[in-house]
């Protein structure tokens, strides 16, 4: 039997609405909410339809995969809590690699349609206004693509720490990208909801890396 609390959790955190699943529209309202308070670094978004069969999206995680723990030598736990961080030096990466635009994009994550990674956009305009506010944050950061695909590269390292204490899989297994195909999402899986785009919104609130991090919902 669900306790009280586990009640009250699928109530409170369920995706309830459709629409949420509709990734090209919260996008498009990202980018315009991001415009209208001062994010103008990715304005020139413009959508373009193309494809990768899985051979090419395989080719292009090996090379970010490599990049990561081979060339640059970052473990499970540099990678992980760091969402911003990691998302903007992809994004520079898949620029000069493959000459491909993506977009740092924050927002809500929601799993098996229970929410994961949350903040309300109050919190997120209160960062901007209010200097003497800096609660952890709680929403979370992956790229996307001209076509609506969505990137990730640390969400699954953020289990190894979520599951650190009673983890029996070793770390390199956490070594993973999520790779979702123009954000059409499978509803009992990952569903990503975009809030703001760019990284600028990190720089204007001064992010300080090293001390805060992106928190692990309980």
């Amino acid at each position: 039997m669900k306790t009280f609390r586990q009640n009250l959790n699928h109530i409170t955190k369920r995706i309830w609405n459709p629409l949420i699943y509709n990734y090209p529209l919260h996008f498009t309202n990202a980018l315009n909410r991001s415009k209208r308070i001062d994010l103008q670094e990715y304005a020139k978004f413009e959508y373009k339809d193309f494809t990768f069969n899985e051979e090419q999206k395989a080719h292009i995680i090996n090379d970010i995969l490599t990049q990561l723990y081979e060339v640059n030598k970052y473990s499970i736990e540099d990678v992980a809590l760091k969402c911003m961080f990691f998302s903007n030096e992809l994004s520079k990466f898949l620029k000069d690699s493959y000459n491909l635009e993506s977009y740092v994009t924050s927002g809500n994550v929601y799993v098996n349609k229970l929410r994961i990674n949350y903040e309300s956009l109050g919190s997120v305009y209160k960062r901007l206004r209010d200097k003497n506010y800096f609660p952890s944050i709680k929403f979370h950061c992956w790229l996307t693509l001209q076509n609506y695909d969505i990137i990730d590269i640390t969400i699954v390292p953020n289990l190894f720490i979520e599951d650190l204490g009673r983890r029996t899989i070793a770390p390199d297994a956490y070594q993973k990208v999520l790779w979702i195909n123009k954000g059409k999402f499978d509803k009992k899986g990952v569903v990503y909801k975009p809030t703001i785009i760019g990284y600028d919104y990190f720089n204007k609130i001064k992010l300080p890396l090293n001390i805060q991090f992106i928190a692990i919902p309980c």
